[in-house]
């Protein structure tokens, strides 16, 4: 459960450590989204360098997965732990059986993902193929794949002509990307090249969250399903297929401590991740007749509110900044600007700290509005604060 501080406390959080912007000097290429930019970041993949690209649901730092020196080039940039596993991305369903190595039982259920929500946001692990680097897998074993919807991404895997292995395009543990700038802003200063969505804002990335990942696993003649991270995939959808197919679907979602980075099945289980520059907390508004607004609205000058659905509605005049990921309570909207509103968030001047609508009650959710309350939670570290108003109702 998040852990609830009095006002006050939540200034501590000013001395956390926040991944940096980028100050060196810009050497990453910008390619156009045209077919000799698309031909030109192929090439750079098939070469062994670094690629970043747009897919549905955030940009991605491509390399060739049977690469491990470009594989491992991707963790160094970065700065990411060799313990994180990283997707592999096909360009179609049919060239995934040279990276995975399924058993008859899982076999049915992993063709019935597919064929339902391929191409598109499920990532599905799976038992590795021998010749596939082992730190794709943070020494797993297994390896995630996935089949992005988005049309650039796809056209740029067959260029490339190998499966290309792609975490999130910025540094570990920071916002994710959903637009060509923001890679820019984390990554310009390394060497990789960038294939420019084309589009403006948010809508470079239609979903604006990671793929949700499913593991696939084969006890005796029972395949078993477990969800490791909730994402743009609504856990709803895939008990639908899993019924279907007889399987059970768990969960083994997990806020592991950056001091204890145990190598996982999934990426994106560290407590800390998709965290804006600022320090940030989880932020609900309550009742309190006593309350000193004054003394909080004082402090709330130096803060910026990001809100869902009106619940902070109450801090907006008294924040430095306020933005709603959806008034309405719409969560693929919010799900579409939430990566974008944390980095413009980070960049107000002034602000000290990011209070952002606790959606903790809808982590165990079957609807997309999990994927959302996951980042956020990740986003806060857990951190959370109860803001008493004396005009609250």
């Amino acid at each position: 459960a998040p852990h609830k501080s009095a006002l006050v406390i939540i200034a501590l959080l000013r001395l956390l450590p926040r991944a940096g912007a980028m100050t060196s000097k810009r050497v990453a290429r910008v390619l156009p989204p045209t077919p000799d930019g698309i031909e030109r970041a192929g090439g750079v993949l098939r070469s062994g360098g670094l690629c970043a690209f747009p897919t549905e649901t955030v940009y991605g730092l491509g390399a060739s997965a049977l690469d491990e020196r470009a594989v491992r080039r991707v963790f160094e940039v970065k700065e990411r732990p060799l313990s994180d596993p990283l997707i592999v991305h096909v360009a179609k369903p049919e060239d995934v059986p040279q990276l995975i190595d399924l058993d008859e039982p899982c076999r049915k259920a992993f063709d019935a993902l597919t064929g339902a929500f391929w191409p598109g946001p499920l990532t599905l692990v799976c038992p590795a193929r021998s010749h596939l680097p082992d730190c794709l897998s943070a020494g797993t074993a297994t390896v995630g794949v996935r089949c992005p919807s988005h049309e650039l991404a796809r056209r740029l895997i067959d260029a490339a002509g190998v499966p290309v292995a792609a975490p999130s395009a910025n540094k570990f543990g920071h916002v994710s990307p959903t637009t060509a700038a923001h890679v820019l802003d984390d990554l310009g200063g390394e060497d990789i090249s960038i294939l420019d969505g084309g589009a403006s804002g948010s809508a470079q990335c239609e979903h604006g969250i990671e793929s949700t990942v499913v593991g696939l696993r084969t006890e005796g003649t029972t395949c078993h399903l477990t969800l490791y991270r909730r994402g743009a995939l609504p856990r709803a959808s895939l008990e639908d297929i899993c019924a279907q197919v007889g399987a059970r679907l768990n969960t083994a979602e997990t806020y592991a401590s950056e001091s204890k980075p145990d190598a996982s099945g999934s990426p994106g289980q560290l407590l800390t991740h998709y965290a804006p520059r600022l320090p940030a907390a989880l932020c609900t508004v309550v009742a309190d007749a006593a309350a000193d607004d004054a003394k909080s609205n004082a402090y709330l000058t130096n803060c910026v509110v990001v809100d869902f659905n009106g619940r902070l509605k109450a801090l907006e005049k008294s924040a430095r900044a306020y933005r709603d990921l959806s008034s309405a309570g719409d969560a693929a909207v919010a799900a579409n600007a939430l990566f974008d509103t944390l980095r413009w968030a980070e960049g107000v001047p002034g602000a000290a700290n990011v209070f952002i609508a606790d959606l903790s009650a809808e982590r165990a959710s079957s609807a997309l509005i999990a994927g959302v309350a996951d980042r956020v939670y990740r986003a806060a570290s857990g951190n959370a604060i109860e803001i008493p108003r004396a005009g609250q109702t």
